[in-house]
């Protein structure tokens, strides 16, 4: 009796699959994607790629958009055309231009086949008074502090990275004090973006967990960190829409999700940095 019970499940769940095939009548165009940053410390570093219509198979191989022509404007007047360097859509200033504090950049970019997509940035100014100090707190623990000048501004982005004796960049991993800094993100791969709101508005200061233990993966071992850098900058707080503060890896996109962008014509974001620098050697 329990297996003619069984089979008869079997039979109505197996009954009840049907099989549809979906129709898509939208009209969707790829669009030029733009990705990447725009510094006085390193220029431009911009990714060209294109959208993939939902009527288009994926291919990875042609995403990128290496002959794209990427136009650097600078308070109106064209400055540079950006250079392909690999076959990954990276792109970079052709020559040793100044990329200036508090002016206006427009980067403008065009490919075959695409309406052009283009993108008007402001240099923020740098954040004064920077410093940063570690204590020790344990064998190869200690306690990082950074501190810096109040300002008006309510974003900011950062940027950690670690260096063995050798000067090789190693990982490096951080953990927030909440009892000093209660931000709604965490560090991740190596860079943070956190609300000036969440830090003391007189002395503002971040102190943060720091473990000198590294990992060197090929091969296998654990090296110790002789020095970590800090890069951190002002962003404008518009870009507060663009940077997802939810932390929630949870959501994924199981429901239509809002793709946000300051590119014109196109989609993604290129974010205009500032960052000063801070280094302790231990």
């Amino acid at each position: 009796m329990k297996k003619l019970f069984l089979l008869v499940v079997l039979w109505s769940i197996m009954g009840c699959l049907k099989e549809v095939e979906l129709q898509y009548d939208g009209d969707e165009q790829a669009k030029i994607v733009l990705h990447g940053t725009i510094s006085p410390q390193k220029g431009v570093l911009l990714n060209i790629s294109k959208s993939i219509p939902p009527q288009e198979k994926l291919d990875f191989d042609q995403v990128f958009l290496n002959n794209a022509l990427a136009v650097l404007f600078q308070d109106g007047i064209p400055v540079d055309t950006l250079v392909n360097v690999n076959n990954s859509g990276d792109f970079e200033l052709s020559q040793n231009i100044s990329i200036v504090e508090g002016k206006e950049y427009r980067l403008v970019v065009s490919a075959f086949g695409f309406d052009a997509a283009s993108v008007q940035l402001r240099i923020p100014d740098s954040l004064d008074g920077l410093s940063m100090s570690y204590q020790p707190d344990g064998s190869d623990k200690g306690i990082i502090q950074v501190s810096f000048e109040p300002t008006q501004n309510e974003l900011f982005y950062a940027e950690v990275i670690g260096y063995d004796s050798l000067n090789l960049v190693r990982p490096i991993f951080l953990q927030e004090s909440s009892n000093t800094i209660d931000c709604p993100a965490s560090w991740f791969a190596h860079k943070y973006f956190f609300h000036e709101d969440c830090l003391h508005k007189n002395n503002p200061k971040i102190v943060a967990l720091f473990n000198k233990e590294t990992i060197q993966w090929e091969p296998r071992a654990i090296v110790l960190l002789h020095k970590i850098k800090l890069l951190i900058s002002k962003i404008d707080p518009e870009y507060e829409t663009i940077i997802d503060f939810s932390d929630n890896e949870e959501v994924g996109f199981s429901e239509p999700v809002v793709i946000e962008s300051n590119v014109e014509g196109g989609y993604g974001y290129v974010l205009p940095i500032n960052p000063s620098e801070a280094i302790v050697t231990f």
